[in-house]
């Protein structure tokens, strides 16, 4: 922010491999987003999206500060996030402005163009992103009674090498069970629990 009354429109990763808002990139993204709510002038303006399953504007352009800090809690973690076509979206943005600059706020697991944008990268940087890519519930075939259900998980691993992950599946404090597996690179392994 320059205090120039310029539109600053972020753009936030809210993908798997972000993490929470309460821990990993996603929880500095958000600390790093309160930070510039902290020191905007009279004059900035700022608008967010966030980039999950589908474009989503959280916050139009404002000059106030508190707005800025409460849209963060419309940043939750979703399924996978949708970066090109939410950046076409924040872009579109700026374009209708004279003095207006897009920010990404990402962890750097997808590729996307950002000639014209400013990249904030949290988290490690040569880590191989890691994500979650399907949860699916159904009743189990060799079902006992009605209440019994076979739970899928499905993990998937960007980059070159072979990703060893290990999901585990929790109920309130107590963990129903835990599986390890070997991640082809760019593919996705499933693990299976009963329930």
């Amino acid at each position: 922010l320059r205090g120039d009354g310029a539109l600053t429109v972020i753009v936030i990763d809210v993908s798997p491999s972000m993490g929470t808002s309460d821990e990993g990139p996603l929880a500095d993204a958000l600390d790093r987003v309160r930070a510039l709510a902290s020191a905007m002038g009279p004059r900035d303006r700022v608008a967010i999206f966030a980039a999950g399953e589908a474009p989503r504007r959280v916050l139009a352009p404002t000059d106030e500060p508190s707005r800025v800090r409460a849209a963060l809690a419309e940043s939750a973690p979703e399924s996978r996030a949708v970066l090109a076509s939410t950046l076409t979206l924040a872009r579109a943005l700026a374009d209708d402005e004279t003095n207006a600059r897009v920010v990404l706020f990402h962890d750097g697991g997808a590729q996307v163009e950002t000639t014209d944008v400013l990249e904030e990268r949290f988290g490690a940087t040569d880590r191989p992103n890691v994500g979650l890519t399907l949860f699916a519930a159904r009743p189990a075939r060799d079902a006992a009674n009605d209440d019994e259900r076979e739970v899928l998980i499905a993990v998937a691993a960007a980059g070159d090498q072979p990703r060893r992950v290990r999901v585990r599946r929790f109920a309130g404090e107590g963990e129903l069970g835990a599986r390890e597996r070997v991640v082809p690179p760019g593919e996705a392994a499933d693990a299976r629990f009963r329930l």
